[in-house]
């Protein structure tokens, strides 16, 4: 797709999404792997949907043509692209980038696929945090963390010892643990053995990325088994929060969570909440037979 039409679909999306400040730069990023699909009324580009193999990453109507049916012609063009691939599970979000991680969960959008027939699994959140307002310090006088725990960031040493680790609380985060450009690994240690981990990105390209500001994201936080409910993971989080404020990160990111109060008490907010529907497609007929609009 050319720069002009995704640009189009850019400005769309800022109008369906006022309160997202993610910048062009971060958009087309996110949605470079993606098929662009679009409806135009009068040579005006007023719908999109991204679609990456079985995955609809986003879809948008401009709102002032919201309500007229569009919304529906350009899920039937999704489904229709998606069934021609051999797919019969459509899901909603969580494209490689992960752009969305399914239909966000407010006033209409959630509501507009369950009424086509997608249903959810599981739902989740992003958080965020200003890390002006955050103080580590503060938190250490709060919150107890165990006297002999040390906070020690990896850059690759010991990775064997880090993966297995990882495969204890989830197999598939393995991939995640290896030495990358501007991440780096914290380690939660007692007794010279790994309790805990997470994933650091000092300059991520996320949603809440605009042109001023330069986010930090927290990912794959977590604790051993046999170590939890001792403190250690919060204690892991605050310090990679502040390890993110001490790069010159504006805000610390979460991109994909359930564990809303956990966080809240270190100071992370509420931002996006996503519903995390599919649906089955196994028969034509499901579409309709409505294959566009006149205008």
């Amino acid at each position: 797709m050319q720069n002009l039409e995704i640009k189009k679909c850019y400005e769309v999306f800022c109008c369906c999404f006022d309160y997202i400040p993610v910048c062009f730069r971060v958009f087309l990023e996110k949605l470079n792997s993606c098929r662009i699909i679009t409806i135009t009324s009068y040579e005006r580009l007023i719908a999109f949907a991204a679609i990456e193999n079985n995955h609809i990453a986003v879809l948008c109507v401009h709102p002032d043509y919201q309500g007229r049916g569009y919304g529906r012609n350009l899920l039937n063009k999704c489904e229709r692209e998606i069934f021609s691939q051999g797919y019969e599970k459509i899901i909603l979000g969580r494209n490689s980038s992960d752009f969305f991680w399914g239909a966000l969960i407010n006033s209409s959008s959630h509501h507009f696929f369950e009424r086509y027939g997608y249903t959810a699994s599981n739902g989740c959140l992003n958080m965020f945090l200003y890390t002006d307002d955050f103080s580590y310090e503060t938190f250490s006088e709060k919150y107890h963390q165990p006297e002999d725990l040390k906070l020690i960031v990896s850059r690759g040493a010991d990775n064997d010892k880090i993966i297995s680790a990882v495969k204890k609380v989830e197999p598939k985060w393995a991939g995640f643990f290896y030495p990358q450009k501007n991440k780096d690994i914290l380690l939660a240690v007692l007794k010279d053995e790994i309790a805990g981990f997470m994933t650091l990105d000092y300059n991520a390209d996320t949603i809440i990325t605009d042109e001023e500001s330069k986010t930090g994201l927290l990912g794959y936080v977590g604790v051993v088994p046999e170590k939890r409910n001792r403190g250690i993971g919060r204690s892991m989080v605050a310090y990679g929060t502040e390890l993110l404020k001490r790069s010159g990160c504006t805000e610390a990111f979460i991109s994909y969570t359930s564990l809303d109060t956990w966080y809240s008490a270190i100071g992370y907010e509420e931002y996006l909440w996503f519903w995390m529907g599919g649906k089955n497609m196994t028969r034509k007929s499901e579409w309709g037979d409505n294959d566009g609009y006149q205008v």
